[in-house]
């Protein structure tokens, strides 16, 4: 099943500190809030560097799409990022603080609550085709540039921050089309959210949720 997430109609919520806003893109299970959710994708404009929210028992992960973003996550030394920089992972419940040197800055940000899911992230940066792993329960692309898709013989023309969901059944082939990379190194992302399996009462037994 594909769903299309459009970027303009995603609602923008500021943040209480007054220091960005957050357009959510997709959230799990339908209905769920940040207090509850077990996964969240979003994409964050920052406009004042500040602390992270605390998230205890979420896993994240950042990517910088606009900007220069530089992370001081507690135990670790500071880390610059712009776009193309890897992916940083990091515990929601770790002390975290975010300083934009260069001016307003957008970010990717992929949550997902620690034992019932987990994720990854892929980029693409050619055209051809877009790998969706068959086991994922959930896989977004969020376009980076107007682009096109295509699915079978259907093209989907996709502009910046557009995002497409894949439920299983997914696709046998994604492909990039004409995607035009210009100053950026990448042109879209793709998330890929499994399920973890839990343990249930019982020696040896073991179930998918």
């Amino acid at each position: 099943m594909m769903t299309l997430h459009p970027a303009q109609a995603r609602p923008a919520a500021r943040w209480k500190n007054g220091k960005g806003v957050t357009c959510e893109i997709a959230i799990f299970p339908p209905g769920a809030t940040i207090d509850n959710f077990d996964w969240r994708v979003s994409i964050a404009e920052v406009s004042e560097g500040g602390s992270f929210s605390n998230f205890p028992g979420i896993d994240r992960q950042l990517a910088v799409l606009d900007g220069t973003i530089t992370l001081d996550i507690a135990g670790k030394s500071p880390i610059t990022l712009g776009p193309g920089s890897n992916i940083v992972a990091f515990s929601g419940e770790v002390s975290c603080s975010a300083d934009i040197p260069d001016g307003p800055a957008r970010d990717l940000n992929v949550m997902t609550r620690r034992g019932r899911f987990s994720s990854r992230i892929g980029r693409a940066d050619a055209n051809g085709a877009i790998p969706i792993p068959a086991n994922a329960s959930t896989s977004l692309l969020v376009a980076l540039c107007d682009l096109s898709i295509r699915i079978g013989k259907t093209a989907i023309a996709l502009k910046a921050l557009d995002a497409v969901r894949f439920e299983p059944p997914t696709p046998d082939a994604v492909e990039l089309l004409n995607g035009k990379r210009g100053r950026k190194p990448e042109i879209l992302y793709v998330i890929s959210l499994f399920q973890e399996p839990i343990a249930i009462s019982g020696e040896d037994s073991e179930s998918w949720q």
